[in-house]
């Protein structure tokens, strides 16, 4: 027993010790409990696949009677994952609380790529009431009975936060030993949100103008907004503050609001906004994208379409980072050698661009389309 002990916790600072991790939290949308994930925070990008992913949710007794319903999968960010509703204390119970079971392990999934810090919809789950009238948590336990997280790759690694709080939000908690109170071990709860948020943003455009880009966001309402900090990331480097725009503080008419970047990047540029509290706290909006074609020698790629084997018409290497029509990563690998031929037959039928940033730094951009009839 000792042994299996000293190898279970030399598996989890091994895995911790990589970096490579997602936390987790849930919000709420009108009659929609919905289950977010974000991807290593302050860390770099992540690109995985998933075997198994598992959730809890815990909630008082005396909370409204309710039943829950369709559950909705993010199949565009995690393609393959299973999350069936596998029902109330099927692996245990404690007193005073209800919990449920989402999630199962699975065969292993293709690999998408996951933006550092960006929070990703994993799955939603429909009541048939208002999803605020009741104090869900989501829960873990390090015993992993009855309460746990679960967020596995292909290769059976462990990729939530082993190394510190699996969970992230204003009140995401570690707890010992009263929550839950009938676990051993170290615990992590978060609560659900409920109510509007502190800003209710209406809409965010990022529009191409010749050489430059231009943002454009409104504002419904307002609580307490110290402003929004103008964020972008590119194929050169990560996400990075490019602006601050100071917010209204309070108010409930709709507000608009501008900025200008100057200076965008060859390539797909990435445009997201931190809204930031007087008291610190911070949301993102979505990610918007706008791409800027190189200058002088085009790469092409042949056949286009294609089944998924691709062609060059000249020789690539160093940094290549494949994005969909939507703006989100795909594919992408590091200091590649020379390269004229890939095989993306897993990817999906589709538009897509590819990005080469060579080590020549010039910067080449292609699109092709993956067509299979």
């Amino acid at each position: 027993m000792k042994n299996i002990i000293f190898f279970i916790l030399f598996l989890l600072t091994t895995l911790s010790s990589k970096g490579q991790f997602f936390q987790a939290t849930i919000d709420k949308d009108g009659n929609d409990l919905i289950f977010l994930l974000r991807a290593n925070p302050g860390g770099g990008d992540i690109t995985t696949n998933w075997s198994d992913t598992e959730f809890f949710v815990r909630w008082p007794d005396n909370s409204p009677a309710f039943n829950f319903g369709t559950i909705t999968v993010n199949t565009t960010d995690f393609p393959g994952i299973n999350i069936p509703n596998n029902g109330q204390n099927a692996q245990g119970s404690e007193t005073g609380y209800t919990n449920n079971w989402f999630g199962s392990s699975y065969s292993a999934t293709s690999s998408s790529t996951y933006i550092a810090g960006l929070e990703y919809e994993i799955f939603r789950v429909t009541l048939d009431i208002p999803a605020a009238n009741v104090n869900f948590e989501l829960v873990h336990n390090e015993w992993f009975a009855p309460h746990y997280l679960a967020l596995i790759d292909g290769s059976g690694g462990d990729l939530s936060n082993v190394a510190g709080n699996m969970f992230y939000g204003d009140n995401a908690m570690i707890c010992n030993p009263n929550c839950p109170a009938s676990t051993p071990g170290t615990n992590h709860v978060v609560e659900g949100l409920s109510g509007p948020l502190p800003v209710e943003l209406f809409s965010f455009t990022a529009e191409k103008l010749e050489k430059e880009v231009q943002l454009d966001w409104i504002t419904a309402l307002e609580e307490n907004n110290r402003g929004f900090s103008v964020e972008r990331k590119t194929a050169q480097e990560n996400w990075k503050q490019i602006g601050f725009i100071d917010g209204k503080g309070t108010t409930v008419e709709y507000t608009s609001y501008s900025f200008l970047d100057t200076n965008p990047a060859l390539g797909n540029n990435y445009y997201r906004l931190k809204q930031i509290d007087f008291d610190g706290t911070f949301e993102y909006s979505e990610t918007r994208v706008v791409h800027f074609e190189a200058n002088g020698k085009e790469l092409s790629v042949y056949p286009n379409p294609s089944a998924g084997q691709i062609n060059f018409n000249e020789p690539i290497s160093g940094r290549i980072i494949i994005s969909n029509a939507l703006g989100q990563i795909v594919w992408q690998q590091d200091n590649m050698e020379a390269v004229q031929y890939l095989d993306l037959s897993n990817l999906s039928s589709g538009s897509y661009v590819l990005e080469n940033l060579a080590r020549s730094k010039r910067l080449n951009t292609v699109r092709f389309v993956i067509s299979r009839n």
